[in-house]
């Protein structure tokens, strides 16, 4: 099944080692998880995988919200969980830094 669906992603890979990929944060749930829609084109259309935040992100209380950009680790044996490593910068046109 999983060999059907993920066909372009190497299944066989060292236990250590995990892909990184982008996402969108879709919905928040207890316990500082998320779901997750994958944006990458090795990944069936609309794939969701729950995400926690990584310790050091955990640690300077950056916050995540759904609509936000996000890149996940991913271990090639389970990729229904991931873990969320960076949270991308929306920054907009109107944007001003504070000045003292």
């Amino acid at each position: 099944m999983l060999q059907a669906v993920f066909a372009n992603i190497p299944l066989l890979m060292p236990k250590g080692e995990k892909f990184t990929v982008e996402g969108v944060v879709v919905d928040m749930h207890p316990n500082a998880m998320f779901s997750i829609r994958i944006m990458d084109p090795r990944f069936p259309e609309n794939y969701i995988v729950k995400g926690y935040i990584a310790g050091k992100m955990r640690m300077h209380y950056i916050r995540i919200i759904p609509g936000d950009k996000v890149t996940v680790e991913l271990d090639p044996l389970d990729m229904t969980k991931g873990r969320i490593i960076f949270r991308k910068k929306e920054v907009s046109s109107n944007f001003q830094p504070h000045r003292r």
